[in-house]
């Protein structure tokens, strides 16, 4: 499923260059408008992914701890659907352009309770629910000391770069503030 997904977006890409190779000199209006179509349309470009597995202990009182083995993927993603008209220019063959922030998701893949000690007054599914939780939020702190995000943003650029460049520009330039007014 994750492969065709991936050529369905491969071939909308190259739908999208042949159409503006037609255009190529024509309205630099409609060419803003057919990069930022080509933008919009792949939508989340998730392309950094990073599995990592944490043992999580949680201690609420004597009579009511856990140890919880976390398996887990974070990915890395733009959500190109923010990118907006406004987040564009084009100057002299040049596509200056405003990209929104990486963003992180974490999706579970298992866990294993790995040691417990639950009495009457523990409620198990919120102990479990919480290390869980707790676990996430390890793995997210510890995918952004790798530099998930700065991956993510680095390879997102050479991609739309690569797309972009396709459609007959000279450069494309990211910046870093919005030219939104």
């Amino acid at each position: 499923m994750l492969n065709l997904s991936k050529y369905i977006i491969v071939l909308v890409i190259v739908l999208i260059i042949i159409i503006a190779l037609l255009f190529q000199n024509k309205n630099p209006e409609l060419r803003m408008d057919i990069i930022l179509a080509s933008i919009n349309n792949i939508k989340d470009i998730s392309v950094v992914q990073y599995h990592y597995e944490k043992i999580v202990k949680l201690n609420k009182a004597p009579n009511c701890n856990m140890t919880v083995i976390i398996k887990g993927n974070v990915e890395g993603f733009l959500n190109l659907n923010k990118v907006h008209k406004e987040d564009i220019k084009i100057k002299d063959s040049i596509v200056y352009i405003y990209l929104p922030d990486v963003e992180l998701r974490f999706n579970l893949i298992d866990y294993r309770i790995f040691k417990e000690f639950v009495l009457f007054n523990c409620n198990r599914i919120e102990l479990l629910n919480e290390a869980i939780s707790k676990g996430k939020n390890l793995i997210i702190r510890e995918a952004k000391k790798d530099s998930i995000e700065e991956k993510t943003r680095e390879r997102v650029r050479e991609i739309l770069r690569n797309l972009i460049m396709g459609f007959g520009f000279k450069d494309v330039i990211f910046i870093k503030d919005s030219l939104r007014l």
